[in-house]
């Protein structure tokens, strides 16, 4: 299902998709959860997200 729906972002400037190892809903809580977080503060801290191509 999330395959699918990333497909879907057709318009967005760019995308990116990013998994996690034995990660759940609930990966906040789980052992893997500094790889969550360092993913998010990497994606807000990005000044020019676009530039990565």
């Amino acid at each position: 299902m999330t395959r699918s729906f990333f497909a879907k972002l057709t318009h967005a400037p760019y995308k990116r998709m990013i998994e996690i190892g034995e990660g759940t809903h609930t990966v906040m809580l789980e052992k893997n959860r500094m790889q969550f977080f360092h993913e998010i503060l990497g994606f807000l801290s990005e000044t020019n997200p676009t530039g990565l191509r």
